[in-house]
């Protein structure tokens, strides 16, 4: 899915905070606490230069691999709901999600496409930077789907997997059987790496992890499509 929307951006200042917290609370701070806090404010104005705040709001999302999503609830009507969701952006800017029909946040999402994505630039620090996007969910078009899907797995390429898992199952399973001899009744992937990937594969009712290896390591992304590509085609020789 895809959503665009205004953006409320929440920045921190220092020498405001700082001046604010003297202000409201002069007589729990000693002479030497005060001239910190302002040493503190006035150093803001000597830090090296910013983005402009579009840009840094841009830099940030095109950086960020997650955030949370907050939809209307439709189990608990009238309440919002948040999930931890992984995004890509496209070349507008605009997030990308990979949204799973089983998810609740996917039927908040059908039911009422109105939501926010908050990102922060450091989780731990309250005070940095942090983006609220507001917008609409939106089905991407079928032709669109192929650029939408690269966008999104050049920057969460272990996604790649849910692919292979839900399209490719057979394949999966044959290049398993292939390199490990074992007749697996299914296997699905849990993980890619540069160097090889991780199954989770059943036999006769047990359940067990295997690791298949690539026969070299991946140089990037793509490559790693095209080793298990490789794979698959030495499989389906063997089978023949």
């Amino acid at each position: 899915m895809v959503f665009n929307g205004g953006l409320m951006v929440g920045v921190a200042n220092v020498s405001a905070d700082a001046c604010q917290y003297i202000a409201c609370n002069p007589e729990r701070l000693s002479s030497d606490q005060i001239e910190v806090l302002r040493l503190a404010g006035n150093s803001e104005k000597e830090k090296a230069a910013r983005l402009p705040p579009i840009e840094e709001v841009r830099t940030l999302l095109d950086h960020s691999l997650r955030g949370i999503l907050s939809t209307f609830s439709q189990k608990h009507e009238g309440y919002p709901s948040g999930s931890m969701v992984d995004f890509a952006c496209d070349a507008y800017g605009s997030p990308l999600l990979a949204v799973s029909n089983l998810a609740v946040h996917a039927k908040d999402l059908l039911a009422n496409p109105k939501c926010s994505l908050l990102v922060a630039k450091d989780p731990e620090d309250r005070s940095d930077l942090v983006i609220t996007v507001h917008g609409d969910a939106t089905p991407v078009d079928e032709m669109e789907r192929d650029a939408i899907r690269s966008a999104y797995l050049a920057v969460h390429p272990n996604a790649f997997w849910s692919h292979m898992n839900k399209d490719h199952a057979g394949d999966t399973k044959l290049i398993v059987q292939h390199c490990t001899s074992i007749p697996v009744d299914f296997a699905y992937m849990l993980d890619v790496d540069s160097l090889g990937f991780n199954v989770k594969a059943g036999r006769q009712g047990e359940t067990f992890k295997l690791r298949i290896p690539f026969t070299r390591r991946a140089v990037d992304r793509k490559d790693v499509k095209t080793l298990i590509v490789e794979m698959l085609q030495a499989a389906k020789v063997q089978g023949n």
